[in-house]
């Protein structure tokens, strides 16, 4: 007969703890708030309205990044374009004297052709 592995209880980690603790704590808070006149809504505006201040700033060092970085691979799309452009009317010019080769090749068969 198999035995069973003994079971084992979680003990409530220190995280369950504060995370109880401060949700009685934040209780506490907005009822001793409200008695003064303090109405819950205005104090949760109120953080609402600080938190927007302190976003703002990291919010613009954002954007001037995301500003810096479309500008920095813009000119290395640039770069790196006319770089292939390079390669391109090497490949091109290489291309064109095969061609103007083969061509006169052909006229110099037919040359040939029409003198026999």
């Amino acid at each position: 007969m198999m035995k069973s592995a003994p079971t084992r209880t979680v003990p409530a980690t220190p995280a369950m703890l504060t995370v109880l603790t401060l949700a009685g704590c934040q209780t506490a808070y907005y009822g001793a708030m409200e008695k003064p006149g303090f109405e819950k809504r205005d104090i949760l505006v109120d953080g609402m309205r600080r938190a927007e201040r302190r976003i703002e700033p990291v919010l613009n060092a954002f954007r001037d990044r995301v500003l810096f970085l479309k500008h920095n691979l813009n000119a290395q799309a640039i770069s790196a374009l006319r770089a292939d452009r390079a390669e391109v009317e090497s490949d091109i010019a290489a291309l064109v004297a095969e061609m103007n080769a083969s061509i006169a090749e052909a006229d110099a068969f037919i040359q040939r052709m029409s003198a026999d």
